[in-house]
């Protein structure tokens, strides 16, 4: 047995002209929402991170001959790198200097974000050369082929000075 089906024309939702969920803006008192509240909480240690990967990096390309990157490559990566640190800094400055009001593009946010996994993916894979090439006896980790100290011993007092053992990624 079939019953007849009337079709129902849904009714047309009405947007909220009260509540915009793309632009977070201030209430008439002047607090933020809370979603930008929760962004003013978690950009600093953000941008921070951003810093410290950046110089860590920076830092290893400058000290080490990367032997799967060629010289152009490893000299476009270090620009890349030098030139985000750069753009984090100027963020940094901006955002405490408006009490972070200033609004940083997400689309920058995830530029930084994929060139720290690019840059996690070259320091894993240089540790894992340098260890192998320790385990069959080449040249050694303490000094590469340009006499440079590598990076635990390059000196920087503002980096840790543990080796670039970084997590696994989840891809």
């Amino acid at each position: 047995m079939s019953f007849p089906i009337d079709p129902i024309e849904p009714e047309p939702i009405e947007p909220n002209p009260r509540e915009d969920p793309i632009e977070p803006k201030p209430s008439g008192d002047g607090h933020l929402p809370e979603d930008a509240n929760l962004l003013k909480t978690v950009l600093p240690s953000l941008l921070d991170d951003f810093r410290y990967w950046f110089a860590r990096t920076i830092t290893l390309l400058e000290s080490q001959e990367i032997g799967f990157l060629s010289a152009s490559q490893q000299q476009d990566l270090l620009s890349r790198v030098q030139s985000a640190q750069q753009q984090v800094s100027a963020s940094q400055a901006l955002s405490a200097a408006t009490d972070s009001q200033a609004i940083i593009d997400m689309s920058v946010v995830m530029s930084w974000h994929k060139l720290v996994h690019e840059c996690w993916g070259v320091a894993i894979r240089y540790r894992k050369e340098s260890a192998g090439q320790e385990s069959t006896g080449q040249e050694s980790v303490g000094q590469n082929s340009a006499g440079k100290e590598p990076l635990e011993n390059s000196g920087d007092a503002d980096l840790p000075k543990e080796p670039l053992d970084l997590p696994k990624s989840t891809d």
